[in-house]
């Protein structure tokens, strides 16, 4: 009787043993249930995060492109600019020098010419001057003669 009470208790033993693991296991199997959808709630999340996040930089990506592309438009518009602005300058300044280049040489074809009308006048004046010397001295001769002749008279 001894043996059967012991086999009865080693019995409900082994089946209060069996019925704990039981529990155990379903306790266990819940319990990874719930982290499994804690765990998965929280993939959820964090993915919806990561969305909301990349959607974020991608509108922040496009819209720095947009500004840099908006820079490097108004880069190359003062580039032109400042390009138009030299080549400007340069043809001013290639025009002011040959005003200048012009305007000397105009003056000294005028100075030129004031001096070839200067000698001109000059040898006009020169030639009337040798006239006017000629016609003195046949005058004088002239005159001489004359008063030779009156005072051999």
């Amino acid at each position: 009787m001894e043996e059967d009470c012991r086999q009865q208790m080693a019995s409900k033993l082994a089946a209060a043993l069996e019925e704990q693991r039981t529990q155990n296991a379903l306790h266990l199997r819940e319990r990874m249930e719930e982290l499994c959808e804690g765990a998965e709630l929280e993939l959820s999340i964090d993915r919806e995060k990561n969305r909301l996040l990349l959607l974020q930089y991608e509108r922040e990506s496009t819209q720095l492109r947009q500004k840099l592309q908006e820079s490097e438009q108004e880069l190359r518009g003062l580039q032109d600019e400042l390009q138009e602005e030299r080549r400007s300058r340069v043809e001013e300044r290639r025009m002011r020098e040959e005003q200048i280049h012009q305007e000397l040489q105009h003056s000294q074809q005028q100075e030129a010419l004031q001096l070839n009308q200067a000698k001109a006048e000059l040898q006009l004046m020169t030639e009337k001057n040798t006239e006017l010397q000629d016609e003195v001295c046949v005058c004088l001769c002239t005159c001489v003669a004359n008063v030779s002749l009156l005072r051999g008279v």
